[in-house]
């Protein structure tokens, strides 16, 4: 069961694992993790591949056993070395990269798969209530393969609600939707778990998805939790350079000198909205691409050296005239030729330095 601790609001979920080791890897793949969610609340882990994001999920749902370490939801201890909670006995459903359907059950029988505690009357009624939701209905006797990808994924969302899980765990989950079909059914999906005040978990490489899926997001790095905020938080105000990089582009200037007001850097001075904001031990300062205002200037020292187009925007790759190094690179809406002669300036705000 998955359980709130005793110093912790009723509506919050806790979720910890120390030391994770699993049958595939004798060196330790989680450390230390500790992650709280709020009922109803959607959580990405967003990390590279092979950073530990599935083995964490499979572990906590009972999917794999570990060899080392332990898994404590809430108060309740589910896995540790020689001891694993039943997956059935958990309350957390999962929904799987390849979707994981039978290929030889119907769309009505795959659903009815985790439900099978109900009488056949209350099952019917359950399964139709979520096909409905998901919006498949009358399509109950179709079997997998004559789905679309989409399709496909409603049935696995439909079996996993099903269940009236405590926590739902999505692991990539729209790797496999093809491009133009993949927002909307995010925004879709997204919606049915808030209709049905779902607590979720989803696991993905891809910074688009936990933005546009998550409440909050969880940056992992190699097994640990680097930081934990909304979007917004890790984009502007990222912990490290590692977060900064993963959660976008991002410029680096060295910081010449530092004044109350504001950094000196190779691009000029800029400035902070208070005084004393950014620590004298601080070396480098962070910077969006979107900060930069790029302004036409025949004396200045830099160039556009790249451009592309890239719809919304034009993409620059700014640098010194003389030795074309590259300084910083800028997105703005205005068009300049290649090689025009270009000013940078940056607006006051709160300074990210590292």
């Amino acid at each position: 069961m998955l359980n709130q601790g005793n110093d912790i609001n009723q509506n919050t979920y806790q979720l910890e694992v120390k030391e994770l080791s699993c049958q595939y890897s004798q060196e330790s793949v989680i450390s230390d993790l500790s992650l709280r969610l709020a009922k109803n609340e959607i959580v990405a882990l967003l990390g590279p591949s092979g950073c530990g994001k599935t083995t964490l999920l499979k572990s906590v749902a009972g999917l794999m056993p570990i060899t080392k370490g332990s898994i404590k939801i809430g108060e309740n201890l589910v896995s540790e070395q020689n001891f694993t909670l039943p997956s059935e006995q958990r309350k957390i459903g999962m929904i799987f990269q390849d979707y994981a359907l039978f290929p030889h059950l119907s769309v009505f029988d795959n659903i009815a798969f985790g439900i099978k505690n109900l009488t056949k009357d209350e099952r019917a009624v359950r399964i139709e209530e979520m096909l409905e939701l998901v919006k498949l209905s009358g399509l109950a006797e179709r079997y997998p393969h004559e789905l679309s990808g989409g399709q496909q994924q409603r049935v696995a969302i439909a079996r996993a609600l099903a269940y009236k899980p405590d926590l739902l765990l999505l692991d990539e989950p729209f790797s496999n939707i093809d491009s133009q079909s993949r927002s909307a059914l995010m925004r879709e999906i997204r919606t049915i778990l808030k209709q049905q005040n779902v607590t979720a978990i989803l696991v993905t490489h891809s910074k688009d998805e936990a933005f546009m899926f998550a409440d909050k997001i969880a940056v992992f790095d190699q097994g640990k939790i680097a930081q934990v905020g909304s979007a917004k938080e890790l984009y502007s105000r990222p912990a490290n350079k590692y977060v900064a990089d993963f959660i976008g582009k991002a410029n680096y200037l060295t910081i010449r000198k530092h004044a109350d007001d504001g950094v000196e850097t190779d691009i000029g001075f800029i400035s902070a909205h208070t005084t004393n904001q950014v620590d004298i031990n601080k070396k480098v300062l962070m910077l969006r691409p979107e900060q930069l205002v790029v302004a036409s200037e025949n004396s200045s020292p830099l160039t556009i050296l790249e451009r592309l187009f890239c719809g919304s925007h034009w993409n620059y790759l700014i640098g010194h005239c003389e030795d074309k190094q590259l300084l910083v690179e800028a997105h703005t809406n205005d068009e300049f030729d290649l090689g025009s002669r270009v000013n940078l300036n940056v607006a006051a705000h709160s300074l990210v330095a590292f």
